[in-house]
């Protein structure tokens, strides 16, 4: 079974498998004495609140998404690089280690091997601000996915003439036919429409939840509380992993020796 097996000897090294771990003890620690990990036959009593736990961790990650979406929104690139950091330690401890190796990669980029130049364009060069208004930022992947929807517009009016050619003309004319088009807009003190999707009311779903929240007592301790069905033995720290396993594993892959940084 795959998984992350600490050394029961003297030193402190970290093992994929148990069978790896096992050799290992046998052939560097013939001499020591390996306690075997054995499971409690008795299970100590729940004194956690599970439900308690359940709604704090809950809200932790609603505040944490929230402040990233205003920090984007604000353009404040200090703001995303320290939720980042706490985004890396979910992404890991949750086994999205994708996610968790490219945030990492981008604090090695920003904080070991760009200039302080480079790592503060790479910080604060990933927003856009086409309305010029206060707070109205975008990230710039969402500003190039609306250049694309433009782009499948003018493909669409080319009908039978489309080739290989006119869409290139087309793509390398985008950013300037946009400039042109909002500066239209502008001079004829018109409101281009806008794609944000907006939302309704949200006055009497807010009224049913809390009501839900307080007649349930989620926030009220009540030590030995079982979880909901689907979360019967919830922690009430859901990032308690050992970082070590982490550096470990990624010594192992070569991302923190550096062999894939040079690709």
């Amino acid at each position: 079974m795959y998984g992350y097996y600490k050394c029961r000897g003297p030193c402190t090294l970290v093992f994929a498998t148990d069978a790896t771990r096992k050799r290992h003890e046998r052939v560097q620690h013939a001499d020591a004495e390996i306690t075997p990990n054995e499971p409690n036959s008795e299970e100590a009593p729940c004194v956690d609140d599970s439900i308690l736990n359940y709604h704090n961790s809950r809200l932790q990650i609603g505040l944490l998404l929230m402040n990233i979406a205003d920090g984007m929104k604000d353009g404040d690139g200090y703001r995303l690089v320290n939720c980042y950091k706490f985004v890396l330690l979910f992404a890991y401890q949750f086994h999205n280690t994708k996610y968790a190796y490219a945030v990492l990669l981008f604090f090695i980029q920003i904080y070991a091997v760009l200039s302080e130049e480079e790592a503060f364009c790479l910080i604060f060069n990933r927003f856009i601000n086409s309305k010029g208004k206060c707070g109205g930022n975008i990230p710039l992947d969402l500003f190039m996915e609306h250049l694309n929807l433009l782009l499948k517009r003018l493909a669409k009016g080319m009908g039978a003439n489309v080739t290989s050619a006119s869409l290139q003309r087309a793509a390398q004319s985008i950013v300037p036919l946009n400039k042109v088009m909002e500066t239209i807009y502008k001079d004829c003190n018109k409101v281009k429409r806008s794609g944000h999707h907006g939302n309704t009311d949200p006055e009497e779903t807010v009224s049913i939840i809390v009501k839900d929240l307080i007649s349930g007592k989620v926030f009220e301790t009540s030590p030995g509380r079982k979880g909901y069905p689907s979360f019967q033995k919830f922690k009430s720290n859901v990032l308690d992993i050992d970082y070590r396993d982490f550096f470990f594993s990624g010594q192992k892959t070569g991302f923190m020796t550096g062999k894939r940084f040079m690709k």
